[in-house]
């Protein structure tokens, strides 16, 4: 017997109205829920061996809403090219998960497959792109979207449904660690970018002044994926470049600065909202920011995901966790990620704190984006083959091409270009042979031959008629112990006919740090200056000074 919903010629809205009558409550805050990191639904990335953890969650929620990170790999979650898995794999993954979770849904649920791709995928052999504070510097919308289309279409060989992408998020204060995820402090200048992510990665997945609840599901296709937009909103604004702080802000400076960015993701399959309160109201409870101003003002028609452990963070407010549920999901909050504030929606429900109306409202847009991406219908991928590695390569030229236009010349006096001809190259300071110190936060694992890609490397290779020699100066941040290697570049310095200083901060991770339950670093090096939970308090370059001075 084929139910309404399972009929592919009804509209979105038919099939999801129809499928929310038949499923149970438990069933229905499944939907909801990302409770999982992605990378622990199996024992080992060669058996595919489902862990215990994934088969009770499975069965807690008759079936996923999302999973999260499956193919995420960095010093996080601990996933590199020994235990990950490879690009070429990833579809046969995808698809063992979407079988079992659709055996054990009552209802033959699909799972939304989620990963992280803010400069790239980061998953092994992604494409790792410039970060955001570098793409923002080309002023080039269409080589966004062109770069996005592309992530957009290597995600979709491998199983992806989702792909998380910063693009909200201004620099108010450069000392907040996560200043790299933002295209600079334009709040024109961000929302023309975001609107060239979307229709890179999504196409006309969603138009503007169309309801796609009222169309019938397109076929699935490797040409687009969803995007979720983060974060909502004014995370840059935090007091004193504290991660995650408080931001003051007017009604005036709000509607001046990011109402075009509230309406530049319009389009989006998704947006992530912030750690941040905005007046005093966390963005997670916020109603006139998740409902009205959102949905009803710009015409949002997707969903609204919590950021990682975010709903856990309200307990600062509410006494017990069904309440802070009760209240992120009225607020707007449609999907949870990874905290078990959301596990206990049965209880905030049985205790009135919330209608299951309210539920309904949440699970039907998880439902519905289901539909929306063709995933009822098709909900496995075909081995990709060729075609990945052929797009892998299209991408890396691109890529290229994306990492020259970001580069800002600041002043050139007739040194450059550089001339290939005898003649000796000191390249020094603490990034010029460190490859991760480069790529910024949010990076996946990078194989050996890409590690030796490094500026040293790369200028042996470019000037084969020259003597290029390296030497570190200092560290990025580390002020003690430096004499001795500032000493070695004074002396490799004397005689070169060219200086190469090769300087800057750091967010590369180690696989030797620890993590909060959210991702961010917790236990950081004395070299790493930036990224997520690394702010610093002065914006001068770090380590020992002699090492930038005239000698």
């Amino acid at each position: 017997m084929q139910y309404p919903y399972q009929d592919a010629a009804l509209t979105i809205r038919e099939r999801v109205t129809d499928l929310l009558s038949r499923m149970s409550t438990q069933e229905k805050i499944g939907q909801v829920n990302q409770h999982l990191y992605g990378w622990e639904t199996f024992e080992d990335s060669q058996s595919l061996t489902f862990t215990e953890k994934f088969k009770a969650h499975v069965e807690w929620g008759g079936g996923v809403g999302a999973l999260y990170g499956l193919f995420r790999a960095d010093p996080w979650s601990k996933v590199n090219f020994e235990n990950g898995v490879r690009a070429q794999d990833s579809w046969r993954v995808a698809n063992k998960v979407q079988e079992y979770v659709m055996a054990h849904s009552r209802w033959g649920i699909p799972a939304l497959i989620v990963e992280e791709c803010p400069h790239g995928h980061q998953g092994l052999e992604g494409i790792s792109y410039p970060t955001n504070i570098g793409r923002g510097n080309m002023f080039n919308t269409r080589l966004m979207q062109q770069s996005s289309h592309l992530m957009a279409q290597e995600l979709a060989l491998k199983g992806v449904n989702l792909a998380l992408v910063s693009t909200l998020d201004l620099v108010k204060d450069p000392r907040w660690g996560r200043s790299e995820e933002c295209f600079g402090e334009d709040p024109i200048l961000a929302a023309r970018m975001s609107e060239a992510v979307v229709a890179g990665f999504q196409g006309d997945l969603i138009q503007s002044d169309v309801a796609f609840l009222d169309q019938p599901a397109k076929p699935r296709t490797t040409d687009a994926i969803g995007v979720v937009l983060k974060h909502c909103i004014a995370q840059g604004e935090a007091l004193g470049g504290h991660n995650s702080g408080t931001v003051t802000i007017g009604q005036r400076e709000f509607s001046d600065v990011y109402e075009p960015l509230l309406s530049s993701v319009k389009n989006a399959a998704g947006v992530m909202a912030a750690y941040n309160d905005v007046d005093g109201v966390p963005c997670h409870i916020n109603q006139p920011l998740l409902t009205q101003d959102l949905r009803d003002v710009n015409g949002f028609q997707g969903i609204v995901m919590a950021d990682g452990v975010a709903l856990d963070r309200l307990s600062g407010i509410f006494e017990t966790q069904p309440e802070a549920a009760a209240a992120a999901l009225n607020a707007g909050v449609d999907l949870s990620l990874w905290d078990q504030t959301f596990l206990t929606l049965d209880q905030a429900i049985e205790n009135g704190l919330v209608d299951e109306a309210a539920l309904d409202n949440a699970a039907g847009r998880v439902l519905a984006l289901k539909f929306l991406l063709g995933l009822f219908e098709q909900p496995y991928v075909q081995a990709p083959n060729a075609q990945l590695t052929a797009l892998l390569e299209k991408s890396d030229a691109l890529n290229l091409q994306v990492a020259r236009e970001s580069m800002t010349l600041v002043k050139n006096k007739g040194l450059l270009p550089i001339r290939n001809q005898p003649q000796k190259i000191a390249v020094i300071g603490p990034n010029a042979d460190e490859l991760y110190n480069l790529l910024g936060d949010y990076t996946a694992a990078q194989s050996s031959a890409r590690q030796a890609q490094t500026i040293y490397q790369a200028i042996q290779e470019m000037f084969p008629e020259s003597e290029v020699v390296y030497a570190l100066g200092c560290e990025v941040r580390n002020s003690i112990h430096q004499e001795e290697t500032i000493a070695k570049v004074v002396e490799l310095a004397r005689d070169a006919d060219l200086i190469i200083p090769v300087l800057g901060g750091s967010s590369a991770r180690n696989f030797d740090m620890a993590f909060l339950s959210n991702g961010a670093v917790s236990s950081k090096g004395i070299n790493m200056d930036s990224g997520e939970n690394v702010d610093v308090a002065l914006l001068s370059l770090g380590a020992n000074k002699k090492c930038c001075s005239s000698n």
